[in-house]
Parts: structure tokens; C-alpha cells; sequence
């Protein structure tokens, strides 16, 4: 059976083919005209499924961008919490909707998912609504109901759902029952040892170095600080597209403010670990802002390279299954307007899960793509 979802971005701009052919690398896209000549989408055909991206006309948008709101503020039933407040600024900016029917499924190779998560970055922070509930561009849950999928998307890592733990998942399991965190008991294994490659140890230094720097532009310094802090440590091409754009944005969202500067919870995981801090505490407090600081402000990149030592790859699998692990707990909560769990600080336990599958390249994907799902 075909299936539809709506896409709403914050822009009025149709994608451009020659965007869609670099996300496909196929020939087979047609354009769809309206009567009067005007394009509202595209066809892409693939030997065993078809996605049909359709703009509605201008009156049918706004009537469903308004549902779309009206439905938005049903499903955050009077929240008031951070995640509330983010999810109704994004929902806010919404301008234009894009009906994506595939057909005669989803494909088990992800061409169309891909393709649809393609279009999403591509107008930037873009919401996903489907079967009642609404989802970022990673496929996600944002809101809800108690019956809706928290992913609506199948993940190929996700696919082994063995019941029977393996023996990092009991150690993480004990864990979350000493601090009484909720969990799932079928919530999968994460692959073997072998599966993972840490990022190589001067990729590490650098972002950990970036990250620090980011997180104080976020919490006041200048542009021009932290381009001679990039320059002082030999970083001037390391930021990435996204932190690049936050430096030279005058008035950024405030949402994109905190952030960033929560990229300093990542920094303090990457420097736990490369052996620069000893410990690294449970997740219910914020980093040591100050202590992270020094350790920058008093190393040069080659003393940070001579110093630096990746930790123990089991070491490091073994915080990022516990954090795995804290994550859904924290989404779980957040998502029926529940208080975290223990004390658990959401934004700390979705930076630190955010780095540690960046270092171990869980899906080869560059910073600014990294998902952490649950």
C-alpha cells in the first residue's frame, strides 16, 4: 500500500532538481506541472519504488500548515518544558508543506527514507508529520501520542532486536536499576566490538578543541575571538558548515544559541575520552565549564596531541551503551510530559550520546549528521 507523509519547512522555495539528482544520483526524475504550467513537484522512479514529493496549491498549504499547528499544540497538551517550547518555535516557522507519497512502500535499501531525509536538511530544521505524530528529519519522534512509533523509520543497526542482552547490556541494565531509570528490556544490543573504529586521535583533538571554542562564542564571546582561537590552534578550517553559519549569524534563533553552547557537555566526553579528565560522573550534572577551559587555554595543539591518549575502546563502548540506554529513558519521559528520570539531565545525556557515536563512527556520518537514536 502506498504511504504519504507531509514534510513542513520553513521556506517557500521548491527544492531544485539538481538538488534531488545529487541526493540520487538517478536520471529517472520527471517534473509535475500544474494546468496553468506552474511546477509542484517531482516524480522519482526507481526500479522497485517511486516517491512523489507534490507542493499543494497556495490556500491548501496554509489550511494544513494551520491544522498542522492546531494539531502540534494538541499533542504538547499545554507543556511548558524545553523540548516543548523548542518543538512549537520550529513548528511556528513552518511555511510550506510537501506531500511525499511512496509507493508501493518504503524500500528495504532506504532509497526513498534517504531521499526524503535529503530534503529535509536541505530547508533545515524541517518537521515530519505522520500518522498523527511529528518527527524530526532523522525519522525521530519529536510528540506524540502513547501509541505512536518513536521511530517511523527502521534503522538497518536496528535491525537485530534480540530479547536475550549480551553482556554490555547487563552491565548497563544493573546500572539503570541501581539509579531506578526506567528502560526497556528489549531495547537491542549494540553491535560487537569489532563493528566500531574509533576516529583516528588528531580528528579527536582537533574537535574537541572546536567544540570548546564553539561553546564560548555561544556564551558570549566575539566572532573575532574565535577566529584567532581557531587560527592560535590551527583549526581554521575545522569548523563545520553548521558551526561555521552559527559564527557569522548576527541574531541566531535562541534555540540554536543553547545549542551550541551546550557543546560543551560533547567536549567534556571527548576529553574523558582521551584520558584528560579521569572520570566521567553520571549525567545529572552539567560539565566542569571551567576545568575544560583550562585544559584548552593552557595546551597548544602539539602539547594536546602529545598529551592526549585514546581511552579503551570496551571503556568508551561502555559509556555509549549506558548513555544509549539513559537516552531512551530521557526521551521516554520527555515525550509524555514526564519529569527525567533520577535526575538525569536530558541535554547533558543527548550531547554525550551525540559524541560518542560520532567517535566511534556508528553510521560514518560527519558531525552535523549525527542521529542518536533510541
Amino acid at each position: 500500500m502506498p504511504d504519504t507523509i507531509t514534510v513542513f519547512v520553513p521556506s517557500d522555495e521548491i527544492v531544485p532538481k539538481d538538488e534531488l539528482y545529487e541526493l540520487t544520483a538517478i536520471e529517472d526524475i520527471t517534473e509535475i506541472y500544474t494546468l496553468d504550467n506552474q511546477l509542484e513537484g517531482y516524480r522519482i522512479a526507481w526500479d522497485d519504488v517511486e516517491l512523489v514529493m507534490r507542493v499543494p496549491d497556495p490556500d491548501v498549504q496554509e489550511a494544513k500548515i494551520d491544522d498542522f499547528l492546531a494539531i502540534t499544540d494538541e499533542l504538547l497538551d499545554g507543556r511548558r518544558d524545553k523540548k516543548a517550547k523548542k518543538i512549537w518555535r520550529r513548528a511556528e516557522r513552518m511555511v510550506q508543506m510537501v506531500e511525499c507519497t511512496v509507493t508501493p512502500d518504503w524500500d528495504e535499501a532506504r532509497k526513498a527514507q534517504l531521499l526524503v531525509q535529503g530534503l529535509m536538511a536541505f530547508y533545515d530544521y524541517a518537521l515530519m508529520f505522520a500518522k498523527g505524530a511529528v518527527y524530526n528529519e532523522n525519522g525521530n519522534i519529536e510528540v506524540g501520542r502513547e501509541d505512536s512509533k518513536l521511530k517511523y523509520w527502521v534503522d538497518p543497526v536496528e535491525k537485530d532486536k534480540s530479547e536475550t542482552p549480551n553482556e554490555r547490556k547487563k552491565a548497563s541494565l544493573q546500572t539503570l536499576n541501581r539509579e531506578n531509570v526506567p528502560h526497556i528490556k528489549h531495547l537491542r544490543n549494540l553491535p560487537d566490538d569489532a563493528f566500531f573504529t574509533l576516529r583516528p586521535l588528531e580528528e579527536v583533538v582537533k574537535r574537541t578543541i572546536a567544540l570548546n571554542l564553539i561553546s564560548r562564542r555561544a556564551d558570549g564571546e566575539s566572532r573575532e575571538w574565535l577566529i584567532e582561537k581557531l587560527a592560535q590552534y590551527q583549526l581554521t578550517n575545522t569548523l563545520t558548515e553548521q558551526e561555521t553559519i552559527f559564527n557569522e549569524d548576527d541574531s541566531p534563533d535562541e534555540y540554536i544559541v543553547i545549542m551550541f553552547s551546550q557543546r560543551m557537555e560533547a567536549c567534556w566526553l571527548l576529553l574523558w575520552a582521551l584520558g584528560l579528565i579521569p572520570n566521567l560522573a553520571r549525567p545529572d550534572n552539567f560539565a566542569d565549564a571551567v576545568r575544560a577551559n583550562e585544559i584548552i587555554d593552557t595546551r597548544s595543539l602539539d602539547q594536546l596531541l602529545i598529551e592526549a591518549k585514546h581511552r579503551n575502546k570496551s571503556e568508551i563502548l561502555d559509556a555509549l551503551d549506558l548513555h544509549f540506554r539513559y537516552h531512551w529513558a530521557v526521551v521516554d519521559a520527555e515525550l509524555y510530559g514526564k519529569k527525567s528520570p533520577t535526575g538525569l539531565k536530558p541535554d547533558v545525556v543527548y550531547q554525550r550520546h551525540y559524541a560518542l557515536n560520532w567517535l566511534v563512527q556508528l553510521r560514518d556520518q560527519d558531525w552535523d549528521e549525527i542521529t542518536t537514536d533510541t
